[in-house]
């Protein structure tokens, strides 16, 4: 009764999409593949040593624990943040650092520019060229939240 009611055609058309997704996953599946296996070959091609991804696996762990513990405050803490940047965009607030006395202060020195498009592009190549150590220290970040 139920195989009546269906319109003319149904079944040609569950069995097109059918093919169509087992294509989308063989493809999906294969591009994870791939991926994996570069993973590995940089895994086993790591010049440095086990006990330098330990230590940067362990930073990893204990950043995530400690910003999973005090997600709070680190939340509090932007939202205030924010919240003065707002009251100083409305004329409402005003706020002015001394930067030459906080350096002299910190004995830092000055800088041009922290952070533009170069120093990105320096970061994405350190962190491709340290694979290892950058995939440690996110897996111990992982942990560090599960365990936090």
């Amino acid at each position: 009764m139920k195989e009546d009611m269906m319109p003319q055609g149904f079944e040609a058309m569950t069995e097109q999409f059918s093919e169509k997704a087992s294509g989308i996953f063989s493809t999906a599946r294969e591009s994870l593949r791939e991926s994996f296996n570069v993973m590995l070959e940089k895994f086993k091609d790591y010049k440095g040593n086990a006990i330098e991804i330990a230590v940067y696996a362990g930073i990893g762990l204990l950043v995530g624990f400690l910003f999973k513990k005090y997600i709070k405050y680190i939340l509090l803490l932007v939202l205030f943040v924010v919240s003065l940047v707002i009251l100083e965009q409305f004329d409402i607030l005003h706020t002015n650092i001394n930067w030459p006395k906080l350096q002299e202060l910190l004995n830092v020195q000055a800088t041009a520019d922290v952070f533009n498009a170069q120093s990105a592009q320096s970061y994405i190549q350190w962190a491709k060229a340290n694979f290892v150590v950058v995939f440690s220290a996110s897996i111990g970040f992982l942990i560090g939240l599960k365990l936090g």
